[in-house]
């Protein structure tokens, strides 16, 4: 089957979405979050729902979106405090080259987020184009 058939996953294919948790899709309701069936943690997507939908995104001619997607699902196993770690370190003369090549290295190593290890390179390149480095004191 086409991946891009599978589109729209929540319509054609619920059972194919669950969270990180395990609940189901079709579970998750405005409802069951009042009665407390819910929780935040419960909201958190799979890594795999990510790969489908880059894959699907793939299919349709949608490069870009697909690469957002993969590297998002690269991202799942890290905690928020990592996510706004590596956001704040990515602003604008916050980090200089080496401490954002230590957090590519750590990405890479640690969680296996290749392709998002390879972001932070090439934005490090970008940034020392564009006088964007933070300068070692």
């Amino acid at each position: 089957m086409n991946p891009i058939d599978l589109y729209p996953l929540a319509v054609k294919f619920p059972e194919k979405l669950k969270s990180e948790s395990g609940i189901e899709f079709n579970q998750i309701s405005l409802e069951n979050i009042k009665k407390g069936k819910i929780k935040p943690e419960d909201f958190r997507i799979k890594k795999e729902t990510l790969k489908l939908q880059g894959e699907i995104a793939e299919a349709a001619g949608m490069n870009q979106l697909a690469e957002n997607f993969k590297r998002a699902s690269e991202l799942v196993d890290l905690n928020d405090d990592e996510i706004i770690k590596i956001y704040n370190a990515l602003r604008p003369k916050r980090s200089t080259k080496n401490q954002l090549l230590k957090i590519a290295d750590e990405l890479e190593k640690r969680y296996g987020a290749v392709k998002n290890a390879q972001f932070i390179r090439e934005a490090v390149e970008a940034y020392q184009i564009r006088g964007l480095l933070k300068q070692d004191t």
